[in-house]
């Protein structure tokens, strides 16, 4: 059995190349595999290994000043979903771009614990909930009457705070995957003026761990190899990009060229050779379909698979288990 984190802290870090270079030493030596981006305003992670070494690397990293009080969002899970250990230093933890920075510990909106959002809910009161996710996270799963963004970045969302036609004096309520990206978006709301501004504490994940799925319909999109996780909540509004049948499968195109991440039901998952396109089966470059592999797990590092030529089509073709 392995355990899955995902946490974050926002804290003054004099250097952060040191912390990078302690966070990644402190894996090694634990077998812990993930992501780890570090920056002067704190951590931000995803993080699996052996439950003791979780554990271990919980208690350490809770004595790192400003680290004390981090919420290690924790689950249980079957298989370590990275495929190797990357820690990185970054400008931001979270980027709203430039000019709009954001500090949380003095700008930030009121928090919600998962109690307190489910209680919002359901008191009869009037607000507009923000989905602040990318778009392509929300098409699989997301709370019931949430405004989704048209952006797939969220160095964008600035431009939606302006195209966002909010009543000022209405509460506004908003959620993410763990949390982060409200942090500095509900900022940036109540500069613009929003005097009502909440935040789910701990985001959808910390919701699922303490509630459940009440008021949520579909599955969460993640940055990791599951792709999503099934909370529990109401059937997924996620529809397949062929047939237009409900899924909440998300998968890359087998196009290494294409590469785009999109809805498939298994059905055409299996009638289209995990493409998205007619086009792109008959590509030049198309990995190996081979639904004994982990079909449906990202293929991130395609520039360390191995490629042949295929004489009898003509064609290259990549070989090698999805990463």
């Amino acid at each position: 059995m392995y355990q899955f984190i995902s946490f974050y802290a926002f804290a003054d870090i004099a250097d952060p190349e040191a912390l990078r270079d302690a966070q990644r030493e402190l894996c090694q030596s634990l077998q812990i595999f993930g992501r780890i981006y570090v920056a002067h305003e704190g951590i931000n992670g995803t993080a699996a290994g052996p439950t003791d070494a979780i554990a271990e690397y919980c208690r350490i990293t809770r004595e790192i000043p400003g680290f004390e009080h981090i919420d290690f969002k924790e689950e249980d899970v079957d298989n370590i979903p990275f495929g190797d250990l990357r820690v990185r230093t970054r400008p931001h933890l979270v980027n709203l771009g430039e000019g709009n920075n954001v500090d949380p510990h003095t700008e930030g909106g009121a928090r919600l614990n998962p109690h307190e959002w489910k209680a919002f809910f359901e008191s009869g009161r009037k607000f507009t909930l923000l989905d602040v996710r990318n778009d392509y996270e929300a098409e699989i799963g997301r709370f019931k009457g949430a405004i989704i963004p048209p952006y797939k970045f969220f160095y964008d969302f600035p431009k939606w705070a302006d195209e966002l036609d909010l009543d000022p004096e209405e509460p506004v309520l908003m959620y993410c995957t763990g949390g982060i990206r409200c942090e500095k978006f509900s900022g940036l709301l109540k500069r613009r003026g929003h005097k009502e501004v909440y935040q789910l504490d701990g985001g959808i994940l910390r919701y699922a761990a303490d509630v459940g799925g009440d008021h949520y319909e579909g599955e969460v999109f993640v940055f990791d190899d599951r792709m999503s996780v099934d909370i529990g909540g109401a059937p997924t509004p996620g529809r397949c990009k062929h047939c237009g049948e409900p899924s909440s499968r998300m998968i890359n195109c087998a196009n290494v060229d294409c590469h785009e991440l999109h809805i498939s039901c298994d059905h055409c998952v299996q009638r289209m050779k995990a493409c998205c396109t007619d086009a792109c089966q008959d590509a030049p470059r198309v990995r190996v379909f081979d639904p004994s592999q982990h079909l449906y797990r990202p293929w991130r590092r395609l520039h360390t698979e191995n490629v042949k030529e295929d004489a009898s089509a003509n064609t290259t073709q990549t070989t090698g288990g999805a990463q």
